[in-house]
C-alpha cells in the first residue's frame, strides 16, 4: 500500500515549484523545458507527452511574463492561463509578436500536427493507452519546431 512521505508537505512543495515556474524568465524556463526533453528515458509515448507539455508550459510562460510586472499579476496571470488550450494560447502569444496568422508563420502541417499532437497527448494521459509507433515522429517534430520558433521570437 503505498504511503505518504510524512517530510513532504505535498501540497506547498506543488506552490512552492508553481512559484518559482511564475517568477522565472521565459529563458529560464525554456532551459528547463530542454533538460527534460533531452531526458534519454523516453520512449514514444512519454516523449509526445513531454513535448505537448512544453509547448504550452512556454507558451504559458511567454504569456504570463508578456502580460505581467508584478507577483500578484503573475499569480492571476497564471490561473487564467493554468487550463488553457494550445489553440487559445498559441494566437495570443503569435499576437505579442504582431503575428497575426499562426498557420501562415509555422506552416499548415506542422500547426495541424501539433493540434493532433494535443488530442493524443490528451488521450495518453486520460486513457493510458498505447499507439503505434508511427504516429509519434511527425507529431513530436511538429511540437519541437513550434518551441524552436516561440524560443527565437523570445530571444532565449
Amino acid at each position: 500500500m503505498a504511503k505518504k512521505n510524512p517530510q513532504v508537505d505535498y501540497v506547498s512543495e506543488l506552490d512552492r515549484i508553481r512559484s518559482i515556474y511564475l517568477h522565472s524568465t521565459p529563458k529560464q524556463r525554456y532551459q528547463i523545458i530542454e533538460d527534460r526533453i533531452e531526458d534519454d528515458q523516453f520512449n514514444g509515448p512519454n516523449k509526445l507527452v513531454t513535448m505537448v507539455s512544453a509547448v504550452e508550459a512556454f507558451l504559458r510562460c511567454l504569456l504570463i511574463h508578456a502580460s505581467t510586472h508584478n507577483d500578484a499579476d503573475r499569480s492571476t496571470k497564471y490561473l487564467e492561463y493554468r487550463h488553457a488550450s494550445v489553440k487559445k494560447m498559441l494566437p495570443l502569444v503569435f499576437n505579442t509578436f504582431s503575428i497575426s496568422d499562426p498557420r501562415g508563420y509555422l506552416g499548415e502541417d506542422t500547426l495541424e500536427l501539433l493540434e493532433h499532437a494535443v488530442d493524443y497527448r490528451n488521450m495518453l494521459v486520460h486513457d493510458c493507452t498505447y499507439l503505434g509507433g508511427d504516429k509519434f515522429p511527425a507529431m513530436i517534430e511538429a511540437c519541437e519546431e513550434v518551441l524552436e520558433v516561440l524560443a527565437t521570437l523570445a530571444k532565449v
